[in-house]
C-alpha cells in the first residue's frame, strides 16, 4: 500500500489487531443466526463505526499510532531516466483573450480581428494593463502572420509523440501574457478554470507551479527547459527565483531556440515603427496601432540591442545616410549609433525630435524612459547570466536567412525630383541570422552553441523561419536527442561550426506601395502575401514564402522578397492604388550589394500590372525586360529595358504618336555655353571626388559621347578627360551632350523636367565609387544623382 503510486500523500492510523475467523449475523425477521468468515470489509466497517451492532470487532488491539506519509513517487529510475520538458514560448505566441460583455462570450484578442482587439491590448505608462481582464489559457499552434501558418503545432504534435511513446512521462507549454515584465510574468499566473491571469501576483504563480507538478512527475524528478525566442528572456528569469527558494535544482536541461540574449536590431524598427507589425496590409491591425502597442510594451523593450550587444557586434543597429532629409541626425549621432549611449539617446529622442503622429509611423517614436531603464537593468542580470551547476544549457541559432543587422534612415524620395521628401527606414540584412535574430545574440551565452543552416532545410522542406522554426524536422529531431541525452548524430542542417555565405549570391527584390510584390515560380508557387478565409469566414491576409529559396518580408510600405537564385521564378507587381511605383533589385553576393537595377516613376493604377522573369542563378544576368500592363487588359503597352547596375526611367521608354526621334540619332560634340541647337540639350553633373594621393589617375569617361570636363572649384587642380589630379577634394562639372533616345517620347515636357530626367541619364553612367566615405554598394551615379536632384529641389522650392 506505502509506496504504491496511487497512495495518496496524507495523514494515516496503524495499529495491530487480532481478528475473529467468522463472524455471526442474527436475522431478526427469520429468529435465526448465520455464521461467515470475517472480511476486510467487515474490519472496514467496524473502522468507520466501532458501535455498530452488525458488525463484529476485533478481539484486542494495540495502541493506535497516527503519522503523515509522503508519496515519492515511483521508486527511482535506474534506465532512460528522462526529463519532462516546459516549454516557454515567444512573445506573440500566447493566446490573449477577455470576456464579452454582451452575451457572456469571450473575446479573442490576439490573433487580433481587428485594430480594436489590439487596442483592447494597450497598456499604461507603466508597463501595466489598461484592461483588468485579459487572461490566457493555450499557445498558438498555427497564425497567419507566421511564414507557411506553423508556429507550434508540429512541435506539440512531436512533444505528445514523445509522451506516448514513453520516452518522457509528461510536458507542459506555459502559455503567459507575454506583454508584461518579466518579474510580473512570473510572479502571476492565477488560474481560474482554463482562464490564467497575470495581471494581479499570486502565491501560486502559474508557471513555477507548472515547472514543480512536472519535477514531481518527471522520471528523473528534474525538468528540461525549452525557450523560444523571448522565452529563453524569461526561463533565465525562471532560474533566478528557483534560485530564491533554492529550487535550482528542479532543472537538469535548459534549450535555447532563436533567443535574442542581448538583443535584435529588428525591435528598434518595431518600437519606433511600428514595422512587421501590421497585419493585413493595415486592413486587420494598422502599423500605428502596432507601434502605439510597443510604445509601452515591456517586453518589446527587452528585446532591444543591450550594451553587451555592442561588444559582440561589430555592425552599427542604425545607420543614416547623407541625403538632407537625415542632416539632423547626422549631425547629432554621425554616420550611425556606435554605442548603446547613442543608442539609449536616439531612442528617446534627445536630438531634439518631437513625438510623431500616432499615423506617422515613418516618423521614428519617442520611447518610455522609464520601461527603457527597466529593460536596461533587467540586460544587466541577464546578460551576464550563467545556468547553475549541473544543469546544461544547449543554444541553437538559425542562420542563413536575410536578418535585419542595422536600419538605415534615407530619403523616402530617392529618386523623386520633385516630390515632398521624408526620412524613412530601410533594413540592412546580413545572412547570419534566422530572420529575426542574428546569430551574434542567439549564441551570447555560455552554453554548447549549435547552427541551424535555415536554407539548406527549406531546399526540401516546408519553409521555416524565426517565428516557426520550432516546426522544423531537423529542429524537433534534435531536440528529442538532447532531451533523450543522445547528441552523437546529427542532421546534416545542424552543425557545431558556423556554416559560411560569403559566397552566396541572392537577389533582393524591394518594392512600396501602390503594388504589391509577387513572386510565382513554374508549378505555381507564390511568394508574397496571400489571403485565406476562416472557418467563421473572417479573411485574413498572411505572408507566404512557398517559392523554393524565397522569402517575403514588410517594412511600412516597403515590401522585399529575398531569394536565392536556386529556380527561376515570374515576378508581379500588381497595382493596388494610384501613385507611382519605384522597382529595385540588387544582387547580392554573401552581404554585400554587387549590382543593382532600379525603375523609376512607373504610373500605376489598381489595374496595372507588371511582370518580369529571372532565370536561376543568383545574379541580375538572368532578368527579362520589365512588361507594364496599365490597364490590365493582358496587352503589353510599355516595355522598359533591363540595365544592369543603371537607373531605367519609364518616361524615356514610353510610346506615343506626337514625336518621333531618328533611329540612328548621331552624338555630337558642343560648345561649353550653347543651349539650342539640333543636338540635345547640355546637363552639368557636379560630382565631389574623394581625397586621395597626388599620383594621377586614368578617369573613366563617363559616357561615350563626347565630354567637356571644367575644373570648378581648387585653382590648383586641372581635371581633364584623361586624368584627375587629386591632392585634396574636388568638385568637377562634367558636361555632356544627352544621348537621342531611340524611342517615341509620350508627351512634351517643360525644359526643366527634360533637363531632370536627363540629369539621371547621364548620372547612370558613371563607374562604380570606390570612396570609402560611399555606402557599401553606392554607385557614383547614385551619388551624383542625390547632388543634382538636392540641387532642383532646392531651386523649385525657391
Amino acid at each position: 500500500f506505502f509506496g504504491d503510486t496511487a497512495t495518496p500523500s496524507g495523514r494515516y492510523l496503524f495499529f495491530a489487531a487480532e481478528l475473529p475467523e467468522t463472524k455471526t449475523v442474527y436475522d431478526a425477521d427469520t429468529e435465526t443466526e448465520t455464521t461467515s468468515p470475517y472480511t476486510d470489509d467487515d474490519l472496514g466497517a467496524w473502522l468507520a463505526d466501532p458501535s455498530s451492532q452488525d458488525t463484529f470487532g476485533p478481539r484486542a488491539s494495540t495502541l493506535e499510532a497516527v503519522f503523515e506519509y509522503i508519496n515519492d513517487g515511483s521508486p527511482p529510475c535506474t534506465e532512460d531516466c528522462f526529463s519532462n520538458v516546459l516549454f516557454l514560448p515567444g512573445v506573440k505566441a500566447s493566446r490573449l483573450y477577455r470576456p464579452q460583455v454582451v452575451g457572456g462570450e469571450e473575446n479573442k484578442l490576439w490573433e487580433p480581428g481587428g485594430n480594436a482587439d489590439v487596442e483592447d491590448l494597450f497598456l499604461n505608462t507603466d508597463g501595466t494593463s489598461v484592461r483588468d481582464d485579459v487572461y490566457t489559457r493555450d499557445i498558438l499552434d498555427a497564425h497567419f502572420s507566421f511564414g507557411n501558418g506553423d508556429v507550434y503545432k508540429a512541435f506539440s504534435d512531436f512533444m505528445s509523440d514523445e509522451v506516448e511513446a514513453g520516452t518522457i512521462n509528461a510536458w507542459e507549454s506555459a502559455p503567459y501574457d507575454w506583454r508584461l515584465a518579466l518579474d510580473d510574468i512570473l510572479e502571476s499566473g492565477a488560474q481560474t478554470g482554463d482562464h490564467i491571469s497575470y495581471l494581479t501576483a499570486t502565491d501560486t504563480p502559474y508557471i513555477i507551479q507548472q515547472l514543480r507538478q512536472l519535477a514531481a512527475t518527471s522520471k528523473s524528478g528534474k525538468v528540461t527547459i525549452i525557450g523560444h525566442s523571448n522565452g529563453g528572456l524569461v526561463a533565465k528569469a525562471l532560474v533566478d527565483k528557483l534560485r530564491e527558494t533554492e529550487e535550482e535544482n528542479l532543472v537538469d536541461k535548459i534549450i535555447f531556440v532563436g533567443v535574442p540574449q542581448t538583443g535584435t536590431p529588428k525591435a528598434i524598427a518595431t518600437l519606433l515603427h511600428g514595422y512587421d507589425e501590421s497585419l493585413g496590409f493595415g486592413l486587420i491591425t494598422k502599423t500605428s496601432t502596432a507601434r502605439t502597442l510597443a510604445e509601452n510594451l515591456p517586453a518589446a523593450y527587452n528585446l532591444l540591442p543591450s550594451e553587451e550587444y555592442f561588444a559582440d557586434v561589430a555592425t552599427s543597429p542604425v545607420e543614416f545616410s547623407e541625403d538632407t532629409t537625415t542632416t539632423a541626425f547626422r549631425s547629432a549621432y554621425g554616420d550611425g549609433i556606435d554605442s548603446y549611449a547613442e543608442l539609449q539617446a536616439f531612442l528617446l529622442g534627445t536630438d531634439g525630435r518631437a513625438q510623431p503622429d500616432a499615423d506617422d509611423t515613418d516618423a521614428p517614436n519617442v520611447l518610455n524612459s522609464n520601461l527603457l531603464a527597466e529593460a536596461e537593468a533587467l540586460h544587466a542580470d541577464l546578460d551576464a547570466w550563467e545556468p547553475p551547476d549541473g544543469v546544461e544549457l544547449y543554444e541553437i541559432a538559425g542562420v542563413g536567412l536575410a536578418t535585419p543587422a542595422s536600419f538605415r534612415y534615407v530619403d523616402s524620395c530617392t529618386f523623386c525630383l520633385f516630390g515632398d521628401p521624408h526620412v524613412v527606414v530601410e533594413p540592412e540584412t546580413v545572412l547570419e541570422g534566422d530572420g529575426t535574430v542574428v546569430e551574434a545574440s542567439a549564441h551570447a551565452g555560455m552554453g554548447t552553441k549549435y547552427y541551424f543552416n535555415i536554407p539548406d532545410y527549406n531546399r526540401n522542406n516546408t519553409r521555416v523561419n524565426h517565428g516557426s522554426v520550432m516546426g522544423a524536422s531537423d529542429v524537433t529531431s534534435f531536440l528529442g536527442k538532447i532531451i533523450s541525452e543522445d547528441t552523437t548524430l546529427l542532421s546534416a542542417t545542424i552543425t557545431t561550426t558556423a556554416p559560411s555565405f560569403a559566397n552566396n549570391k541572392h537577389l533582393v527584390y524591394r518594392v512600396p506601395s501602390p503594388v504589391s510584390l509577387d513572386i510565382y515560380d513554374a508549378s505555381g508557387n507564390h511568394t508574397g502575401m496571400a489571403t485565406t478565409t476562416l472557418s467563421d469566414g473572417t479573411e485574413v491576409s498572411y505572408f507566404e514564402s512557398n517559392v523554393q529559396g524565397t522569402s517575403y518580408d514588410q517594412y511600412g510600405e516597403v515590401q522585399y522578397i529575398f531569394s536565392d537564385g536556386s529556380t527561376s521564378i515570374t515576378v508581379a507587381l500588381d497595382g493596388q492604388g494610384s501613385g507611382t511605383a519605384t522597382f529595385d533589385i540588387s544582387s547580392m553576393t554573401g552581404n554585400a550589394v554587387t549590382a543593382s537595377t532600379t525603375f523609376v516613376n512607373i504610373p500605376v493604377t489598381p489595374q496595372t500590372r507588371i511582370t518580369m522573369t529571372m532565370s536561376s542563378g543568383g545574379s541580375l544576368a538572368g532578368a527579362s525586360d520589365l512588361l507594364v500592363d496599365e490597364d490590365g487588359d493582358g496587352e503589353v503597352d510599355v516595355t522598359l529595358p533591363f540595365i544592369s547596375g543603371g537607373v531605367v526611367m519609364y518616361e524615356d521608354f514610353v510610346a506615343s504618336e506626337e514625336e518621333a526621334v531618328p533611329e540612328t540619332p548621331a552624338p555630337q560634340t558642343q560648345s561649353g555655353g550653347g543651349g539650342g541647337g539640333g543636338n540635345g540639350p547640355i546637363v552639368a553633373v557636379i560630382v565631389a571626388t574623394t581625397t586621395a594621393t597626388s599620383t594621377p589617375e586614368t578617369a573613366e569617361t563617363p559616357m561615350t559621347t563626347s565630354s567637356q570636363e571644367v575644373a570648378t572649384t581648387s585653382p590648383e587642380i586641372t581635371a581633364t578627360s584623361s586624368q584627375v589630379r587629386k591632392s585634396v577634394p574636388v568638385v568637377k562639372t562634367i558636361v555632356v551632350v544627352a544621348p537621342q533616345k531611340q524611342l517615341v517620347i509620350a508627351k512634351q515636357q517643360d525644359a526643366t523636367a527634360n533637363n531632370v530626367k536627363l540629369v539621371a541619364g547621364v548620372a547612370a553612367s558613371l563607374v562604380e565609387s570606390s570612396s570609402p566615405a560611399a555606402p557599401v554598394g553606392e554607385k557614383w551615379w547614385s551619388r551624383a544623382y542625390k547632388i543634382a536632384r538636392n540641387i532642383i529641389r532646392y531651386i523649385t522650392g525657391l
